[in-house]
């Protein structure tokens, strides 16, 4: 299409960063941070037997099973203490397809959260917090919010020392990992804070996102054009009917007026993408001028 062969990655590139995009990635960077003394849960089995993934079902109440390569909350399947023949078919096809299935634990999830990292000639630098929702284990939409507040909300459940000491090994594993230079942009490093018997844990590294994420997106855009004071969301929202995208824009335009001022968003809704009678998504902020609870803002966005 007439673009420069020096603008696009190479196969071996594509190769390179799909391999580091494999789930089974996420668990030798847990397995490294557990050397390392970070406290991390029960490390996740990669298995290509599906007796074996039978067998992992059967052993406890309730399980997750993954898809090494996926997005967006699908390939995940939900084991419940017996083996299901949709969850069968399910990790048989994958393990066809994809050559293995990761199994976790599942945990008893309280919030969702990555620390996204900068990486530039093999060297990878902390470049923000994503506080992001979820909804059925699809992404929904990002806090916007300083990365000081985000942290703060953080530390109501696990200590500062904590997330300090995981961003700093992430750093040197992530630089470690990508050494080769074979990768250059943004990563992002998927987390949850989970409730246990004895309080609340963190699992540091849940997978690897090797691209300019949405976690990522909203960390640059609040940074560069929300105003200070003021806190929103990003969304992005599926309308399973024609027109009803296009009447929530049009709603959400009178109901929450944009306020810029000096480039920057104060308060009100902004559409991210272009809304016509025929959108089916749309991606939007809505920012409000007064500094909210982050709880509030996370718990009922």
């Amino acid at each position: 299409m007439g673009v420069s062969d020096s603008l696009l990655p190479t196969p071996q590139n594509l190769e390179q960063i799909r391999a580091l995009s494999n789930r089974r990635v996420a668990i030798d960077v847990m397995r490294s941070l557990r050397s390392a003394g970070v406290d991390t849960p029960e490390i996740p089995l990669y298995t290509s037997s599906p007796a074996d993934v039978a067998a992992f079902i059967n052993s406890m109440p309730r399980s997750v099973i993954k898809a090494p390569w996926s997005g967006s909350g699908k390939g995940i399947a939900w084991g419940i203490g017996r083996v299901e023949v949709p969850v069968e078919h399910f990790y048989k096809g994958v393990i066809k397809r994809q050559g293995g299935v990761v199994c976790e634990r599942f945990l008893d999830k309280v919030v969702d959260f990555a620390m996204e990292f900068s990486v530039s000639a093999g060297v990878a630098s902390f470049a923000g917090y994503s506080l992001f929702t979820c909804d059925g284990g699809s992404y929904s939409g990002n806090i916007l919010a300083a990365d000081v507040a985000i942290e703060n909300f953080l530390c109501e459940y696990i200590s500062h020392n904590v997330l300090a000491d995981v961003k700093e090994k992430l750093s040197a594993e992530l630089s470690r990992l990508l050494s080769p230079a074979c990768y250059n942009g943004f990563v992002g490093v998927d987390m949850l804070i989970y409730r246990t018997a004895e309080g609340y844990r963190l699992n540091p590294c849940v997978e690897l996102n090797l691209r300019m994420n949405m976690g990522a997106v909203s960390r640059i855009f609040f940074d560069k054009y929300v105003a200070a004071g003021s806190q929103g969301g990003f969304s992005v929202m599926y309308y399973k009917n024609v027109g009803d995208a296009l009447a929530s824009h049009n709603a959400m335009t009178e109901r929450y007026p944009l306020c810029v001022e000096q480039g920057r968003v104060v308060s009100g809704y902004m559409p991210l993408s272009p809304v016509t009678s025929d959108s089916r998504y749309s991606a939007f902020v809505v920012v409000c001028d007064v500094e909210k609870q982050l709880s509030e803002l996370y718990f009922h966005k």
